[in-house]
């Protein structure tokens, strides 16, 4: 769906079922692999700038600099092929 608020949910709740306190260890590549769907979807700018950022904000908070320099060069090269 091309709906940020419904894939924001969708997000959320994956997230939440995917980590600790719901699971004993946290399922970091399910909820990565989401994040980078979302990231491939055509969309507006602004609307992608929102998935880059929350799925920079979850590295910084569950993952390594390796991962979130990962996004950031996925965030690079999507604003690279829009010019």
């Amino acid at each position: 769906p091309k709906r940020t608020d419904l894939w924001s949910v969708y997000l959320d709740a994956h997230i939440k079922a995917n980590t600790p306190p719901k699971v004993a260890e946290a399922n970091l590549e399910d909820i990565r692999a989401l994040m980078s769907r979302c990231c491939t979807l055509s969309l507006k700018a602004a609307k992608m700038r929102f998935f880059f950022k929350r799925w920079l904000d979850f590295e910084k908070k569950w993952g390594d600099e390796e991962t979130q320099e990962e996004v950031r060069e996925k965030a690079r090269a999507y604003v690279e092929s829009q010019a």
